[in-house]
């Protein structure tokens, strides 16, 4: 019961700010033809000891993390492949604009998955970054990062700086 009640609290807290950002979202007008694997790479810039990330397969998108791809125009999921963190983060473009709310409750729900699952004696260190994670929405793009908050800020600003460019 009272997982249950604080997993209601974390979606709750997710599910907020993504919906004031999609809701404020008409003031910026963001590109909706930028590739995902362009953002990817401007992402994977800024992480440190990127070439520790792995992309996820569509296997592992639909099995672990309980997502249809197939709801998506475009998606990459990055996980850290070695090392003893739990830093992740995944990009997803919705069909179109009216897809957007759908494609943040799906990030919104895995995140509070995560938490709702967590096993506390497995890197306990790590789970303020998991009760951390953020979900920016960039027009069509519903980003989601399980960084360190200096690496978070940076991969979302170089997302957004990314689709602003175009």
């Amino acid at each position: 019961m009272k997982t249950r009640f604080f997993s209601l609290i974390i979606i709750a807290v997710m599910l907020i700010p993504s919906l004031l950002l999609a809701s404020c979202g008409g003031s910026t007008e963001y590109s909706a033809d930028v590739p995902v694997s362009e953002l990817c790479s401007a992402a994977d810039a800024l992480l440190p000891d990127s070439s520790d990330f792995a992309t996820t397969s569509d296997s592992y998108i639909i099995g672990m993390m309980e997502i249809d791809p197939t709801e998506f125009a475009d998606y990459a999921v990055k996980i850290r492949a070695s090392g003893a963190n739990i830093d992740e983060y995944g990009i997803f473009k919705a069909a179109d604009s009216s897809e957007v709310e759908a494609a943040v409750s799906v990030v919104n729900a895995y995140l509070a998955m995560r938490v709702d699952t967590w096993m506390p004696e497995y890197m306990p260190e790590e789970f303020p970054k998991m009760e951390e994670a953020s979900v920016k929405v960039f027009g069509q793009y519903v980003v989601y990062a399980i960084l360190a908050d200096d690496v978070k800020a940076d991969v979302f600003n170089a997302i957004e700086e990314k689709l602003l460019e175009k």
